[in-house]
C-alpha cells in the first residue's frame, strides 16, 4: 500500500488520478457484468423452458 502510494507519488498527479479511476470503477464494471449475466441468463432460461415445452407438446 505505502509502496503504490510512493510510486504514484514518484510518476506524479497524472497516474495516481488513473488510479483512483481504476479502483471507482471496478465495483461499477462488476456490477454491470453481474447484473448482465443474470439477465442474459434468465433469457437463456427462458428460450430452453420455452423450447422444451414446444418439443413435448410436439412429440405428444
Amino acid at each position: 500500500m505505502v509502496l503504490l502510494e510512493v510510486r504514484s507519488g514518484v510518476s506524479g498527479q497524472g497516474s495516481g488520478v488513473s488510479g483512483q479511476l481504476k479502483i471507482n470503477l471496478f465495483p461499477q464494471i462488476k456490477l454491470i457484468l453481474t447484473c448482465f449475466i443474470q439477465k442474459t441468463f434468465v433469457t437463456i432460461k427462458l428460450i430452453l423452458s420455452c423450447f422444451i415445452q414446444k418439443l413435448i407438446t410436439d412429440s405428444s
